[in-house]
């Protein structure tokens, strides 16, 4: 009879330890596809901002905001045809946008993924024009929350080249 309460209480415990091991995995599971969808948005979004601030050739001040939590990044790009176009950057519930002429290209960043900060500061340098952006994501996956900053500085192209 003692036998038997031993096995009991070895198999309890083998049992509780299983499925501790078993919540563990899918807590860390979460944690891990929240960061996974913090950085799929932030690769995106970052390389597209950084391809539109090279390819212009100059920032519509007017149409900007720096130095805020929520800014806006208004660029004047050059076509093949040598007309210009204006590409924006903007916040909308939480979500970065972008629109070209006015008209919505649609998010940079993922559905799952909000947007808390987007700081642009305008550089001018001796003979050019550059951009420090600084972009927080935060990410949800079942409960689990996943923020980070992302930062990075861009020159525009056209500000030299002329």
């Amino acid at each position: 009879m003692v036998e038997m309460l031993v096995y009991i209480a070895i198999l309890a415990a083998l049992f509780l330890t299983v499925v501790d091991m078993m919540l563990t995995i899918g807590t860390s599971y979460s944690t891990l596809k929240a960061t996974k969808l913090l950085n799929t948005s932030a690769s995106s979004a970052m390389e597209r901002i950084s391809r539109e601030a090279k390819n212009a050739l100059s920032i519509d001040d007017a149409n900007s905001i720096f130095g805020a939590a929520l800014g806006e990044l208004s660029l004047v790009r050059p076509l093949s045809d040598g007309a210009t176009t204006t590409v924006k950057l903007f916040l909308e519930n939480e979500v970065l946008e972008l629109s070209e002429d006015g008209v919505l290209e649609g998010p940079l960043t993922g559905e799952a993924t909000k947007v808390k900060k987007f700081w642009l500061t305008k550089m001018i340098l001796d003979q050019s024009v550059g951009i420090k952006i600084e972009l927080t994501l935060e990410s949800q996956y079942k409960g689990k929350i996943a923020s980070s900053t992302f930062y990075t500085t861009e020159i525009l192209r056209g500000s030299y080249q002329n």
